[in-house]
C-alpha cells in the first residue's frame, strides 16, 4: 500500500509551507537517535512535519474493488461521495501534522490536500478502466472545526452561524424566517474549501444535541434544586374527542 500511494510529508512551520505538496521525502535519509543510550530512531525528516497521500491514489487503488464482483458497491455512472472531516474516526485519513486546531495550522495542512480536492471536484476521477466518475464532496465535524474551515467567527460572535446571516440577538424569535444560503456577516477568513457549498456542510448531529441535551438538563436540576416539587404542580391536560 505504501509503494502505490506513498506518504509524503511537508512542513508544518508556515514559513516553508508554500506548496509543499510536492515535496517528497528525500533519498536515503539518515537515522539518528535520541539519545546515545536509547534504542529509539528517529528520521529527522519527521520532526516537526505533518504527513500526506493522494486522494487520488487512494481512488486508483481503492476503486477496481468497488466496482468488480457479482454485487459491486459501485455501479455505471454513480457518483462517488466522499465526507471530509477532521476527527479521523473510523474514516481514511490523508493528513495528519502535529500542531493544535485553528485556522493558521489548517492553512497549511490544507495547501496539501485543496489541488487535488479541487480537480476532483472539478473534473471527477477517471479509473484505470477509462471510466469517468463524477465526485462530491461533503463536509462534516463539530461545530468549531466547521468554523474554522468555512472562515466563520467564534460562537459568541453577532454572526455564527454557518448557514445564516441570523444576528444572536435574534435567535429567540421564532416567527423570522432564516434562509439557509450562506453566512457572509460572520465571515472573517477565507473557506479552506472554496468550492464547497453551504448545501454540502452537515452538522455533526451528536455535537449539536448534545450540547442541547447538556443546556436542558442543566435547566431542569436549576429549577429542581430551587423547587423540589415544581413538577409535581405541573397539570396534564388531556384533550377528549367528541
Amino acid at each position: 500500500m505504501e509503494n502505490k500511494i506513498p506518504i509524503k510529508n511537508f512542513h508544518i512551520n508556515s514559513t516553508n509551507s508554500t506548496n509543499e505538496f510536492s515535496t517528497i521525502l528525500k533519498e536515503n535519509n539518515l537515522n539518528t537517535f535520541l539519545d546515545e543510550n536509547e534504542e529509539v530512531f528517529i528520521n529527522s525528516d519527521q520532526i516537526g512535519n505533518g504527513s500526506v497521500r493522494s486522494l487520488i491514489g487512494l481512488l486508483i487503488t481503492l476503486i477496481p474493488d468497488l466496482t468488480e464482483g457479482d454485487n459491486p458497491i459501485l455501479q455505471n455512472n454513480d457518483i462517488i461521495k466522499i465526507k471530509l472531516g477532521g476527527d479521523g474516526r473510523q474514516v481514511g485519513r490523508i493528513c495528519l501534522y502535529p500542531g493544535t486546531e485553528n485556522h493558521e495550522s489548517l492553512t497549511i495542512a490544507h495547501k496539501q490536500i485543496i489541488e487535488e480536492l479541487t480537480i476532483l471536484h472539478n473534473n471527477g476521477f477517471k479509473d484505470n478502466n477509462n471510466i469517468h466518475w463524477k465526485v462530491e464532496f461533503w463536509f462534516t465535524a463539530d461545530w468549531k472545526y466547521m468554523a474554522l474551515i468555512l472562515g466563520i467567527n467564534g460562537p459568541t460572535s453577532n454572526y455564527f452561524c454557518l448557514w445564516c446571516e441570523c444576528h444572536k440577538n435574534e435567535r429567540w424569535d421564532m416567527n423570522e424566517n432564516w434562509l439557509n444560503v450562506k453566512n457572509t456577516k460572520g465571515k472573517i477568513r477565507t473557506s479552506l474549501l472554496p468550492f464547497l457549498t453551504i448545501k454540502y456542510c452537515v452538522p455533526d448531529e451528536l455535537h449539536l444535541m448534545l450540547r442541547i441535551v447538556d443546556v436542558l438538563l442543566e435547566l431542569f436540576f436549576m429549577e429542581l434544586m430551587r423547587d423540589p416539587l415544581a413538577f409535581d404542580k405541573i397539570q396534564l391536560h388531556k384533550t377528549m374527542s367528541t
